[in-house]
């Protein structure tokens, strides 16, 4: 699960609630999934705010979400972890020791 929510979206932004915000990713389940997971699968505000209970972050996620595609930015959002899982194997990125994202390994600099 850790490994879906984060997978990909390293980085520093601009503020550290925009980090916390966007370096992670919601996923949309139905309402078992949702309560096998305690409300994490709205990782975003999770992240973001990690005072909200468990059970405010399906509220707190959806006034959020509204704010951030109001200013143009979408929370990266996808939906069933399986569907998830399969969609980010078929693109596997690499963090190169600068710490750049990269889709390429590259082996040169491993020791």
């Amino acid at each position: 699960r850790l490994h879906v929510e984060h997978y990909g979206l390293w980085g520093d932004l601009s503020a550290i609630i925009e980090t916390r915000l966007y370096n992670c990713r919601n996923i949309m389940t139905n309402a078992v999934g949702e309560w096998f997971y305690n409300g994490l699968n709205y990782h975003s505000v999770h992240h973001a705010f990690p005072a909200i209970p468990y059970y405010h972050l399906r509220q707190a996620h959806e006034n959020i979400s509204v704010l951030c595609e109001n200013g143009g930015h979408p929370l990266p959002t996808e939906i069933g972890y399986f569907h998830t899982i399969f969609k980010l194997a078929k693109s596997p990125v690499y963090i190169h020791p600068t710490n750049d994202i990269r889709t390429e390994p590259n082996c040169d600099t491993v020791s």
